[in-house]
């Protein structure tokens, strides 16, 4: 799966914040601080599995499931859940596409 498909099944939401990084003229990302990470933290709170996580490897970064504190650069929100199963998504910088 790459990020165009992964946006195509789980249907990022929109930072209402509008502090992160953005896509098409939209942003989807959640800082790690701040609004952000309250509201981040507050969906977790309801189902942590629309979760998402960006971080950051010796390969780049990528977007894997769930709600994560190493090396995390931001999150996404999803208005579909994940099953749990391992995802790992690689990501272009500096544009995510």
């Amino acid at each position: 799966m790459n990020f165009e498909s992964w946006c195509e099944n789980y249907q990022r939401v929109a930072n209402p914040n509008g502090l992160a990084f953005g896509f098409d003229d939209t942003n989807f990302m959640f800082e790690t601080y701040g609004p952000d990470l309250a509201e981040v933290e507050r969906v977790r709170r309801a189902d942590e599995a629309l979760i998402w996580t960006i971080v950051e490897t010796d390969s780049g970064n990528v977007l894997i499931e769930g709600y994560h504190l190493v090396n995390r650069v931001g999150h996404f929100i999803a208005s579909v859940r994940h099953n749990g199963e391992p995802v790992e998504i690689p990501l272009d910088e500096p544009s995510f596409d």
